[in-house]
């Protein structure tokens, strides 16, 4: 008969038989004395096993062979370092083994080859193991190509304070600075720029950089003195002169010269820029208005007063009569009370 020691703990399977213990581990044990103690011992036994079968304890195991792991990666290190200093001798490298995608069994040596030549900036060499048998890729990058090449370098103009839009861009808000060309607009002003009064033509903020954009000229520009009603003509005393560098429309009326040709196509009021969309052709010959009108030839012009039979706007062909004769003549109205001749036919 097999009899169970005091100090001794079983595990498995036991003859179920009188005076013995039985087969689980919630059975017991099968020895004198212990009656009293049989459920503490039953509790030492399940922590002792569950400690090693928990994924804890499954963790601490697999810790340690990770470590084991990284035992061949320091040996291919090692050799692979020794072997490019006989193959590149002038060339410095930099080999990313610490990436744990890397896998790197245990080999008892290492054999290497690679194809790459020795000024490439990045090289490929084969490790090959071949007991066991395996071979693995590594890739090198060359410690001078690694750093970046310098940035060349332009001057341009920022501004050292928020300028709002329509102030006057003087020397002492603006600073030349060294930027890297990547990073620089194309428009952005990098030479003198201010031998004339410049203007922001839109808000700036402090640091930005100055672009073509950015800035504007005094533009000579007409203004309305008083106002004037739609249909109105336009002449020297209502309008004078003025110099704008910001919301110049493209349209703007910058001289003076043949403005009595033309009358408001809307009602204007005083400080409006006058705009060509705001002209409309002028009435210059009302009917039944006497009319100096001009016959000229190769060699001679004749200049008389005649009487219109029709109003006559600017480049228009109106009809004109003798006052003397009633001979009527066909002219292009010219100007104010002027026109041209253009023939003549009888009334």
């Amino acid at each position: 008969m097999q009899h169970i020691s005091r100090h001794s703990v079983y595990v498995g399977s036991v003859p179920n038989r009188p005076g013995h213990a039985r087969s689980s581990l919630s059975s017991g044990f099968a020895s004198p004395g212990l009656g009293r103690h049989a459920g503490h011992v039953k509790f030492m036994i399940w922590a002792v096993l569950l400690a090693f079968l928990t994924p804890q304890g499954i963790g601490d195991t697999s810790g340690i062979a990770t470590n084991e792991a990284l035992e061949p990666k320091a040996q291919l290190s090692a050799e692979l370092t020794a072997w490019m200093a006989l193959k590149f001798p002038a060339g410095q490298y930099t080999f990313l083994l610490g990436d744990q995608r890397l896998a790197i069994p245990a080999c008892a040596g290492f054999a290497f080859s690679s194809t790459s030549s020795a000024n490439a900036q990045s090289i490929l060499v084969e490790a090959r193991c071949s007991d066991p048998a395996w071979s693995r890729l590594i890739r090198g990058r060359s410690e001078q190509s690694a750093a970046a090449p310098a940035l060349e370098q332009t001057t341009v103009w920022t501004v050292d304070e928020n300028v709002p839009k329509g102030r006057r861009i003087t020397p002492g808000i603006v600073r030349q600075v060294q930027m890297s060309k990547r990073g620089v607009p194309q428009n952005a002003l990098k030479g003198g720029f201010m031998e004339r009064p410049v203007f922001a033509r839109r808000p700036l903020r402090a640091g930005n950089v100055l672009t073509q954009l950015d800035i504007a000229n005094l533009q000579k520009v007409l203004v309305l003195r008083t106002a004037l009603p739609a249909r109105s003509p336009i002449d020297a005393n209502s309008i004078q002169v003025a110099y704008r560098a910001v919301d110049v429309p493209r349209d703007a009326v910058k001289s003076k010269s043949g403005l009595n040709m033309f009358a408001t196509s809307r009602a204007l009021h005083p400080g409006d820029i006058l705009r060509r969309r705001d002209m409309t052709k002028a009435k210059l010959i009302k009917r039944g208005q006497n009319v100096s009108v001009v016959s000229a030839g190769d060699h001679f012009s004749i200049q008389s007063e005649l009487i219109a039979l029709q109003d006559g706007y600017l480049g228009q062909q109106i009809r004109l009569a003798n006052p003397d004769s009633q001979r009527r003549v066909s002219a292009v109205v010219t100007g104010p009370s002027t026109a041209r001749t253009i023939g003549s036919s009888d009334g």
